[in-house]
């Protein structure tokens, strides 16, 4: 199992005390924070998507958060190429804690890696971007459906607020059915891509009533639907990667609030 870090004054970070939130406080005095100021400006970036991360694959808000130290796992679930310096550098910072000291290996960076241990590296694989295998770091499956759950509803929140202006009517409940469904779809296509298929109904024009009955299609079961027909984790997922590309409708969870 691959070490941690733990994340220093986690809780200073969180909005509610009863749950893990989709997004993390960052304070204005963090700009008169000596260690803050001397990192490097891309390490600075680094930290940032590690908080947002940990927020992620917390799951007990009464907890310390913390991130697994493998720089390889966290440059592919945050999108930045985190090395073992940005490690180093923030734990001698105090931004991170090694909290099983297992970084020892970082601190011998000039030591000239062996071809076995080049290998092994290349046989490591993530979830979300290597199907149905998983890294032990990430939490327990049933906590990773949560996980999904979770910003599926938050997507749904922001779509009816950016199309009404208010939250929806009422939120639909995670059933044994829906649990079923968010289960096979990480198995398939790994947790990354079961995240995004929830949140990816609400860029689907078709599901959102651009169809020919003006009807909006936002099932929940719809986005984990998997058929010898129709891959909708796929279909949904692939929206959300190139969502970022589109205007004007701000649903994905990774969007703060503007309230």
């Amino acid at each position: 199992m691959s070490s941690t870090l733990k994340i220093r004054n986690w809780r200073k970070f969180q909005h509610y005390k009863d749950r893990c939130p989709p997004w993390i406080k960052l304070h204005a005095g963090l700009i008169d924070n000596r260690d803050w100021r001397e990192l490097d400006d891309r390490i600075k970036t680094h930290l940032v998507a590690i908080w947002l991360l940990a927020t992620r694959l917390h799951v007990d808000p009464k907890t310390d958060a913390a991130v697994p130290s493998d720089p390889k796992y966290l440059s592919a679930l945050t999108g930045c190429s985190i090395t073992d310096h940005s490690l180093e550098t923030l734990i001698n910072k105090g931004f991170l804690v090694d909290a099983s000291n297992s970084l020892a290996s970082c601190k011998q960076l000039a030591t000239p890696e062996t071809e076995t241990e080049t290998e092994a590296e290349t046989e490591t694989t993530y979830v979300g971007l290597a199907g149905a295998k998983h890294d032990a770091a990430l939490p327990k499956i049933g906590d990773q459906v949560d996980l999904v759950w979770e910003a599926h509803l938050e997507a749904r929140e922001r779509y009816f607020r950016w199309k009404n202006g208010s939250n929806p009517p009422q939120l639909p409940s995670l059933t044994s059915k829906l649990k079923a469904l968010i289960r096979q779809a990480i198995k398939e296509h790994g947790f990354q891509k079961a995240t995004d298929a929830g949140k990816g109904i609400f860029w689907s024009d078709f599901h959102i009533g651009t169809n020919d009955r003006e009807k909006e299609y936002l099932s929940p079961e719809l986005c984990w639907r998997m058929t010898q027909q129709t891959d909708n984790v796929a279909r949904f997922s692939e929206l959300v990667a190139t969502a970022r590309q589109r205007q004007g409708r701000p649903v994905l969870s990774e969007v703060a609030d503007a309230n």
